[in-house]
Parts: structure tokens; sequence; C-alpha cells
């Protein structure tokens, strides 16, 4: 399982970058639901990463926000 997470800098409820699992509906191996959407247009997919706790740890020293994980994330 890989995991990717996406910062979407358009959304009106935006409350920071989301942790996906790869195999996720939103996320569908960090392309997103619209797939012919013009790449960059609402954000970034970032990734993948092997692990959770190396996703994590890339949140933590990137981003201010507090890690928040979509609910598609199983430990």
């Amino acid at each position: 399982m890989s995991y990717y997470i996406y910062e979407n800098w358009q959304a009106k409820d935006f409350n920071g970058p989301k942790i996906h699992q790869s195999d996720c509906g939103f996320c569908q191996n960090g392309q997103g639901m619209i797939k012919d959407a013009e790449k960059g247009k609402h954000g970034v997919w970032i990734g993948p990463f092997d692990d959770l706790e190396f996703a994590r740890e890339y949140y933590r020293t990137h981003f201010t926000e507090p890690i928040i994980e979509d609910s598609c994330v199983r430990n």
C-alpha cells in the first residue's frame, strides 16, 4: 500500500493537506477523481510514499497544519 498527500489550494472548506491511500476513490494512485482536469488547477498530489509513517514525516516537515488523514487511511 502506498500513500499520497493532496494539497488543495482552491477548496472552500480547505483545512490543510490531507493524506490518502493510493487506492482511495479520491486519490486513484495520485491521478485524482477527474482524470482530464487540468493538472495543478486545484491542487497537487504529492507522492507516492511507501508507508504511512513516511507520508506523515513528509507532512510534518513540509506543512505547518496538523496532520489530516482521509477516512480511507487504515493504520
